[in-house]
């Protein structure tokens, strides 16, 4: 049986069915959110930018922003027919990168820690429990999820990669 393989770009949110790898690369500041149901053989990912949705934004940027994204993320596993009590979810990212060259840290170019902040309040607003989690730090990682073994894999430049968790 082949592998679907998706490389997930930022703003993406994409649900799939069968075996399938998913993959996000250069995971900074932003947040990589997996789901998987493996009753159903259905898993999603949502590559999420920021905090908060504008109030100038529109559906278009649903992908955008962490309040939207995972809304969309767990309404299109739903749609695809993923049962909310089979679902295990795991997420990665909100490194810090901006400081003045001074090196302090100003609060509004706290992205990452914002964005934790903010999926943290999602999740628990939407009633979803989390796996597994991997962030903080100064460092982008890559991320990729596989069904054939349900691993969430992390590779950082200087730690090499590790697996985060198991979603079975």
């Amino acid at each position: 049986m082949s592998t679907n393989q998706f490389n997930v770009g930022i703003t993406e949110v994409r649900v799939v069915k069968g075996p399938t790898l998913l993959e996000c690369h250069g995971v900074g500041s932003c947040i990589a959110l997996f789901a998987y149901d493996s009753v159903n053989t259905l898993s999603g990912v949502a590559y999420i930018v920021l905090p908060k949705r504008l109030a100038s934004s529109t559906d278009a940027y649903q992908g955008l922003f962490v309040d939207s994204a995972v809304e969309l993320l767990l309404k299109k596993l739903l749609d695809a027919g993923a049962s909310q009590e089979s679902l295990k979810w795991a997420y990665v990212g909100a490194a810090e990168f901006l400081k003045l060259t001074n090196g302090t840290q100003l609060p509004a170019l706290e992205i990452g820690r914002r964005n934790a902040e903010a999926i943290e309040a999602e999740l628990e607003r939407l009633g979803i429990e989390i796996t597994a989690k991997d962030i903080g730090g100064t460092i982008g990682r890559d991320v990729s999820f596989c069904t054939s073994d349900a691993e969430l894999k992390v590779r950082t430049v200087h730690e090499g990669e590790k697996t985060l968790c198991n979603l079975q």
